[in-house]
């Protein structure tokens, strides 16, 4: 039996995307480099910051710490709220709970960052933990994230699952021996979850609450 549920932050429990996509764009046009498309921008989505500078906007290495400082000079005060939470997410939360599930965010992004848009959104009470990374990049690898709240909340791989929307999400279950539950609601496409291995795979917020309560 499943007894921790861990939870990717954007793209699962949080439709992000407005307000990361401003962030960015903000960032790009501050140090003058060009923006990419939306459609270009949605493989921003889901890898740790840098990476995403780095491989989806092209800045150069050199650049990459000033475009992460002047993304979050923006996030931190504004970008982040510009978000919402998925419709029927609280829900879920409450009935994995009522069934002895415990519910845990694991994010790439930064852990302050998370914990204050859960709470902003009134659904921080609804998870027994919130992990992510630091400000200092570390920890930014999901992998990295999942040993960190398995070590602060005493659980097992065998006594997890991780839900996800992206190939990174699925990369950093396979990395520590997680089982992963891909979602389609998000960001990601169901080619990508096959591809990267998920376990299984859910179109919608019931199909994923029917699932998880059986494990």
């Amino acid at each position: 039996m499943k007894t921790t549920i861990c939870f990717d932050l954007d793209g699962t429990v949080l439709d992000s995307k407005p307000g990361v996509f401003h962030s960015v764009t903000i960032a790009l046009d501050e140090l003058s480099f060009p923006r990419p498309s939306d459609k270009e921008l949605m493989a921003f989505l889901g890898p740790p910051l840098q990476d995403g500078f780095a491989n989806v906007c092209h800045v150069p290495p050199d650049r990459v710490a000033d475009a992460i400082r002047s993304y979050r000079a923006y996030y931190s005060t504004e970008g982040m709220f510009e978000a919402s939470i998925f419709e029927g997410i609280p829900e879920l939360l409450q009935q994995l709970r009522k069934v002895g599930k415990q519910t845990v965010v694991t994010t790439s992004k930064p852990q302050v960052f998370a914990r204050r848009i859960l709470e902003r959104f009134g659904v921080a009470p609804l998870f027994d933990g919130i992990y992510g990374s630091e400000l200092d990049n570390t920890r930014s690898r999901k992998s990295e994230v999942l040993r960190y709240a398995m070590q602060q909340m005493s659980f097992s791989v065998e006594d997890a699952v991780l839900i996800g929307d992206r190939v990174f999400d699925v990369q950093g279950a396979k990395e520590v021996g997680m089982d992963i539950v891909g979602i389609l609601y998000g960001y990601g496409t169901r080619e990508e979850l096959q591809v990267a291995g998920a376990d299984c795979i859910v179109e919608d917020m019931p199909a994923l609450y029917d699932l998880l309560k059986t494990l």
